[in-house]
């Protein structure tokens, strides 16, 4: 799956291609759930793209993975 987003008048183009539609549709709704409580920080106050397609969402399918455990 890739997802296209305008940054700039410029094409930012995503691939998820490690994860499957429902597990990127999972990575959102989780990063945007519980980025503030986990990772927020002074300078980044808000989840960026290029996080969320990166370590964050290897930390959201941990997550996911654990409260599904449970």
């Amino acid at each position: 799956m890739a997802l296209t987003v305008i940054v700039s008048s410029k094409p930012f183009i995503i691939r998820f291609s490690v994860y499957t539609d429902g597990e990127v549709i999972t990575i959102i709704e989780t990063v945007m759930t519980e980025y503030k409580k986990r990772w927020s920080k002074l300078q980044y106050p808000t989840p960026t793209i290029p996080a969320t397609c990166g370590w964050l969402s290897t930390q959201a399918i941990t997550i996911v993975k654990g409260i599904h455990k449970a």
